[in-house]
């Protein structure tokens, strides 16, 4: 848990979580199992209130699988965004005064701000 919470916090980041990810079977255990076993017989455990109950249940559960099914892992803002999502929105549920980093949301957003004038035109 520890590694996983450094990177919630943002004391390291994405690169080297998923690098991590990638070769460590002990954090891949933890993250595999992160959804509470609890969780996934009641829908209206507190999990639920804010994630899809069905999408968590089309990867059997597995937080590992629903991450590397909507997960490139090809570190663009919105695949970074997606990462670190997945994690933080059952981490969150479960442990809801953590602290965490708002870098990639907002790297995310001034992207959006960015590619609003290149497309859409100037915002008036």
């Amino acid at each position: 848990m520890k590694r996983i919470e450094q990177f919630l916090s943002g004391e390291i980041d994405i690169t080297e979580f998923v690098n991590t990810l990638k070769v460590n079977p002990d954090l891949k255990e933890v993250v595999k199992h992160l959804i509470p076993r609890e969780a996934i017989t009641d829908h209206n455990h507190v999990l639920w209130q804010t994630i899809s109950y069905s999408g968590y249940e089309r990867d059997d559960f597995d937080c590992l699988k629903h991450i590397q099914r909507i997960c490139r892992f090809d570190g663009s803002i919105g695949d970074n965004l997606n990462l670190f999502g997945s994690i933080q929105s059952v981490y969150c549920a479960l442990n809801p005064s953590f602290r965490y980093t708002t870098k990639y949301e907002d790297a995310f957003g001034l992207y959006l701000d960015s590619v609003q004038d290149c497309f859409d035109g100037p915002v008036l």
